[in-house]
């Protein structure tokens, strides 16, 4: 398990308290294990970070590099974040005793262009205010204007048999305009009158023999905003009503298949026609609205990032020879659990790293070879974290890894630099990523001619034949459920590029509030 300092994690992004040592520069005669007195300073987030593995001696972790740097927790005071601008989500690794000083670059970085400073405070429960809710549901009608918007959320989905379920994941957009984390209820929206309503059943006398006590659908409704309930099987007749009069259901794409077979029910129309009749104006709308993060919700991903960070780290402490993947796969997914809601995606650890999402984990560590962990966690409010990093087994990369491996830290921090409301971001972010590598492979020899001519040409994809990165929220790529990847949107592209969020990337402008991810 991580440090107390660590698992608290209440570290501020900008005006970190520092001190501690410095590493020197080659250029002074120092190497990876020559490391001089620094003074006690205050510092914006560091350029380049260097981490070290060493015996925690004041129980707070140490952290070195240029510019040299240990952060140190402070729970009961903690920092603002920069009113605007890019930043850093920069934290100490929890600390081992090896006798080996190792060090490891790392970066964990997500952007949010421009937010609103706020302080930060424990989180007791995993929903906002019912305010939070019905400025939502009420942006969202206004964005509408016309018909009925239906928001299913999740049922249980059975793994082996009804009753042994896999873990619940919730809607993202039906929690984030309704605010429940239970199964088995859909939001219903009237447009027109802004009414707002809930359909479910209550646990039975039955249920709570095996449950325990449980809320009432209107006592749920009322943390949420909403004073209407109704049992579920009154929606049909609802719904049925509203079309008989020609009223407009709106529905966003389904991606689960109770959720199609229930909409098909609702709807009257088949499972294969769900799709043609999708509502395109609820997409951008949802899209649009959850592409902007407010500070409540920084917050919450702010509470994802530190189980993330302690899942790499506890990653690389265990990538040592003869380790099993699927025993640093295994562990980090315990951590997830045990900090917030799990893993945000499952995840991918392996030595083949060519491989994009290879979750075989079946491998034993070398000596001498690379491990690529790309993991991440969920907040208790169901807001996710998602970091890509690359360590070498033993704790030391050869001459050839770490050249590639600087090169690839280059793309990410030049980009974390670069990056700006207003951007686009393929032409302008993901573009500049693949110029970087280009003129690094160059430099190495893997590449002949220019950056320029070697991205024009479409060499780079050889080498990252992925996105630079995606939006990051309440999905680990945000707003998937109804983008790009997850249907043709030939027939919309236009409307999208005209809305410009993260479902369709090759239009996506970068906002104040956007979040994204730096994974060159």
């Amino acid at each position: 398990m991580p440090e107390k300092p660590v698992q608290k994690a209440k570290t501020r992004i900008a005006d970190i308290p520092v001190t501690g040592m410095r590493a020197k520069r080659p250029s002074e005669g120092g190497n990876a294990r020559s490391v001089q007195p620094a003074a006690t300073t205050r510092r914006r987030c560091p350029d380049r970070t260097l981490f070290r593995i060493t015996p925690a001696e004041t129980g707070h972790p140490r952290r070195f590099g240029h510019p040299p740097a240990t952060v140190r927790t402070s729970p009961a005071r903690p920092e603002r974040l920069p009113a605007a601008g890019s930043f850093r989500f920069s934290a100490p690794l929890p600390q081992e005793k090896t006798g080996d000083e190792r060090f490891i670059p790392m970066r964990m970085t997500i952007f949010s262009l421009s937010l609103k400073s706020y302080r930060a405070h424990p989180k007791t429960n995993d929903m906002f205010s019912a305010n939070t809710y019905e400025q939502r549901r009420n942006e969202l009608c206004r964005k509408i204007g016309k018909g009925l918007i239906l928001l299913p959320g999740n049922q249980n989905a059975p793994n082996n048999y009804p009753n042994n379920a896999y873990y619940f994941r919730q809607d993202s957009s039906f929690r984030y305009y309704f605010g429940l984390n239970v199964p088995g209820i859909t939001g219903l929206l009237d447009t027109e009158t802004g009414e707002a309503a809930l359909y479910g059943d209550d646990f039975t006398v039955e249920d709570i023999i095996w449950t325990g006590p449980q809320p009432t659908l209107r006592e749920m409704g009322a943390e949420v905003g909403v004073a209407r309930t109704f049992p579920v099987g009154a929606l049909r007749e609802r719904i049925r009503k509203a079309i008989a009069l020609g009223r407009r259901v709106h529905y966003l794409p389904p991606y689960r298949g109770e959720t199609k077979l229930q909409l098909a029910d609702l709807l009257g129309i088949r499972t294969g026609a769900l799709h043609d009749h999708k509502s395109v104006d609820l997409m951008l709308a949802v899209a649009e609205m959850r592409e902007i993060k407010s500070a409540e919700e920084i917050e919450a991903l702010e509470r994802a990032f530190p189980i993330g960070y302690a899942m790499h780290t506890t990653a690389m402490r265990m990538c040592r020879p003869g380790v099993v993947e699927r025993e640093i796969a295994g562990a980090i997914e315990g951590i997830s659990k045990s900090m917030g809601a799990g893993v945000s995606f499952p995840s991918i650890v392996s030595q083949h790293g060519e491989t994009l999402h290879n979750l075989r984990s079946d491998g034993v560590l070398e000596q001498g070879r690379l491990l690529l962990c790309d993991a991440g966690g969920e907040s208790l409010e169901g807001y996710c974290s998602d970091h890509t990093r690359t360590y070498p087994v033993g704790g030391r990369f050869s001459e050839r890894q770490r050249a590639v491996y600087e090169i690839v830290l280059k793309a990410h921090d030049d980009v974390a630099e670069a990056v700006k409301p207003g951007m686009m971001y393929h032409r302008d972010i993901h573009l500049l990523s693949y110029r970087i590598l280009a003129e690094g492979l160059i430099g190495l020899g893997l590449l002949r001619g220019t950056a320029e001519a070697a991205v024009e040409a479409g060499a780079m994809t050889l080498f990252m034949p992925h996105g630079l990165g995606h939006g990051l929220g309440m999905d680990v790529h945000d707003c998937e459920a109804m983008g790009e990847r997850s249907f043709d949107f030939s027939s919309i592209a236009q409307r999208a590029a005209k809305s410009a969020t993260c479902i369709y990337r090759a239009a996506w402008r970068l906002e104040p509030g956007t979040v994204m991810t730096d994974e060159p």
